[in-house]
C-alpha cells in the first residue's frame, strides 16, 4: 500500500536521521505479543518473593487503524465480504451494522485485508491512523515491577510477623496488591490484542456518478426551458 509504505518509510528515516532506536514494524507481532505479556507472567509467578527480571522492550510500539469510504450498489455483499476477509487474515468482526462493519485482523496480514477490501467497489476516502502505545507500555511495566516488588516484601514480612494485628494488615495490603496487578495485567492483555491485531473499518453508500448527475440535470434545464418557450 503507498500510504502504509510511505509512512513506514517516513518514521524510518527521521529515527535513523536522530541517531535513536529502530522502529519495529507490527509485523513482529507474535515477538511483541510475547514481549508485553513475559513480564506479567512472570511477575505472577514469582510472586512469592523474586522479583521479576528486566526485559528488553522494543523502542516502539506502533498500532494502526484503517478507515475505508467504499462507493456500491450492493452494500451487503460488500460487508459480507469483509467480514469474510476478517476470518480469512485471522481476526475478528468487532462490529457490524447498518452500513458499517469494524474488524480486526493480525498485523503481519493488514496490506493484505486492505488490498482485498480495496477491490470490494469504489474507494472514495482512505484514512490511516497510527498511534505509539511505547510510553503507555513503559507505565504499565514499570507499575507492574513495583506492584510485584511490593508485594513480595509483605510476604517476607507475613512470615515474621507475630501479632494477629500484624498478620490481618500486611493480608490487608497483600489483597490490595494483588487488585491492582490484576489491573494492570487486564490493561496489558488490552494493549497486547490492540498491537497484535490492526482495526479496519469499512462503510459504505450508495452514490451517482457526476457523469450521470450532470446528464440528469441536462434533462431537467430543457424540459424547464421547453415549458418557458411554449
Amino acid at each position: 500500500m503507498k500510504t502504509t509504505l510511505v509512512l513506514i518509510l517516513t518514521i524510518s528515516f527521521v529515527i535513523g536521521c536522530g541517531g535513536g532506536p529502530k522502529w519495529i514494524a507490527p509485523e513482529t507481532d507474535s515477538q511483541t505479543a510475547a514481549q508485553l505479556t513475559e513480564s506479567t507472567r512472570t511477575g505472577l509467578e514469582r510472586s512469592s518473593g523474586v522479583v521479576a527480571p528486566t526485559i528488553e522492550i522494543p523502542d516502539f510500539i506502533l498500532s494502526f487503524e484503517t478507515e475505508y469510504k467504499i462507493r456500491t450498489d450492493h452494500p451487503d455483499s460488500v460487508h459480507d465480504r469483509v467480514e469474510e476477509i476478517a476470518v480469512k487474515y485471522g481476526g475478528v468482526v468487532m462490529e457490524s451494522h447498518d452500513n458499517r462493519t469494524l474488524i480486526r485482523v493480525r498485523a503481519g496480514r493488514q496490506e493484505e485485508a486492505e488490498n482485498e477490501i480495496e477491490q470490494l467497489g469504489e474507494v472514495t476516502d482512505r484514512r490511516m491512523i497510527g498511534r505509539d502505545l511505547t510510553e503507555t507500555h513503559y507505565d504499565l511495566d514499570s507499575r507492574l515491577a513495583h506492584a510485584v516488588k511490593a508485594r513480595a516484601k509483605y510476604l517476607e514480612q507475613l512470615e515474621l510477623a507475630e501479632t494477629p494485628e500484624e498478620i490481618r494488615e500486611i493480608e490487608n495490603e497483600l489483597g490490595r496488591l494483588s487488585k491492582i496487578i490484576d489491573a494492570i495485567n487486564g490493561r496489558i492483555r488490552k494493549l497486547e490484542r490492540v498491537v497484535k491485531y490492526a482495526a479496519i473499518t469499512v462503510k459504505t453508500h450508495r452514490g451517482v456518478k457526476p457523469g450521470l448527475l450532470v446528464e440528469g440535470l441536462g434533462y431537467v434545464f430543457h424540459a424547464a426551458k421547453s415549458l418557458f418557450i411554449r
